[in-house]
């Protein structure tokens, strides 16, 4: 409990300062880690993608090593939330993430683009602005807990028919198929990738 509300308070002393994750353009990429596994290389295809507009990328958990850091630098300022997971260390994260909230909440042109990172549904999905513009992208399962936040995404980036059939399923389940099984995007070939994320994370 205390260090729940201590995480509250830091986060919100973090939303004074948006100036601190005003680091690249308007576009944010939020993933969990940059050590070298076929989830984080995903990742680093997707940030080569949009590299011409200097996102800036951040990692919401500690990372085992820094294997690919250098090359998610290549496109665009790198940003690590959290450090190590001494309890200072969780706190400063708390701080960082209050921040960057308020720079997505205070920039009319911010685009989020997020991939497996719970603190991008627990926290700044949930506590963004309305209008925000927010995607995600789902390498191969689709999670349950993301369910909750299905209504703030603009839009989702798939590669498979399983995850495309999850999706489907979890979305006729809950009565929302109509609504927002439009919303998701099967990329079949990844070298259509790059095309397609220009074309959506562009600037309107």
């Amino acid at each position: 409990m205390f260090a729940a509300l201590l995480d509250l308070l830091f986060s919100r002393i973090g939303r004074l300062f948006p100036w601190l994750m005003k680091k690249g353009g308007y576009l944010y990429l939020v993933f969990p880690f940059c050590h070298d596994n076929e989830e984080a290389q995903g990742h680093l295809t997707a940030a080569r993608a949009v590299a011409e507009y200097k996102p800036t990328i951040v990692f919401t958990g500690p990372s085992k090593d820094e294997a690919l850091k250098a090359e998610f630098e290549k496109c665009g300022p790198v940003v690590k939330l959290l450090q190590d997971r001494s309890f200072w260390a969780r706190r400063m994260k708390a701080f960082r993430l209050g921040a960057l909230l308020s720079a997505l909440n205070g920039n009319e042109e911010a685009v989020i683009f997020g991939a497996a990172s719970m603190d991008f549904y627990n926290f700044i999905l949930r506590k963004c602005r309305p209008g925000l513009r927010a995607w995600d992208m789902l390498l191969d399962s689709y999670s349950m807990l993301n369910m909750r936040r299905v209504s703030k995404l603009e839009g989702r980036v798939i590669f498979n028919e399983e995850t495309y059939e999850n999706i489907e399923f979890i979305y006729k389940l809950n009565d929302v198929e109509n609504e927002y099984l439009p919303r998701v995007h099967w990329v079949k070939r990844p070298e259509d990738l790059a095309p397609f994320l220009k074309e959506k994370l562009g600037r309107k």
